[in-house]
C-alpha cells in the first residue's frame, strides 16, 4: 500500500535529536494508496488507517558504522518499542563501515496507531547512505484475517 525509496535521518523531534538516535524519514513515495497509509510530522510518522495485518520491510545501508559498536533499528507504535527491525553487532575488525539491513515485520494495525522508526546506538553515530539503490520502505496490507 506504500513504497518509498529514498530515506533519510531526521532529528528534528526531541529526544531523537542525534546522530546516534534518529527517526527513518520517509521521501519520495513513488506509490503510496492514501486509503492505507497517512505520513505526516515531516514524513517521519505514518498511521495504518485500515484495521488489519500489515508487513513492513524495510531495506538500508548503513554506513559509519563502527568497530565494537551495536545498533538497532525499532519499529515505535505510538512512542513505545514495539518491534525491531534489526539489532546489529559489529566485530572489533570489521571489513567495512558499511552494513545492509533487509527485514520485514507483520503487524496487526487497529487504524489508528501512530507508527515512527527509530535508528539507535550506544553513542555512535551512524547514517543510512544517500543513495536510493540500497534504501526502501514498503507497506504492504495483508488482511483482516
Amino acid at each position: 500500500m506504500g513504497l518509498w525509496d529514498n530515506l533519510d535521518e531526521n532529528t528534528d523531534y526531541a529526544p531523537y535529536i542525534t546522530t546516534g538516535s534518529w527517526l527513518l524519514e520517509l521521501h519520495d513515495s513513488p506509490f503510496n494508496d492514501s486509503s492505507y497509509v497517512s505520513v505526516n510530522n515531516n514524513n517521519t510518522r505514518f498511521v495504518l488507517l485500515k484495521a488489519g495485518f500489515y508487513k513492513l520491510t524495510l531495506k538500508t545501508l548503513l554506513y559509519t558504522v563502527d568497530p565494537d559498536g551495536t545498533y538497532w533499528i525499532y519499529l515505535l507504535r505510538n512512542g513505545t518499542q514495539d518491534k525491531a527491525f534489526e539489532r546489529i553487532a559489529i566485530s572489533a575488525n570489521p571489513s567495512s563501515t558499511y552494513y545492509y539491513v533487509q527485514s520485514s515485520l507483520y503487524i496487526y494495525s487497529n487504524g489508528f496507531d501512530n507508527f515512527t522508526i527509530n535508528c539507535y546506538s550506544l553513542g555512535d553515530p551512524f547514517f543510512i547512505s544517500g543513495d536510493d539503490h540500497y534504501n526502501q520502505f514498503s507497506i504492504e496490507y495483508d488482511c483482516n484475517c
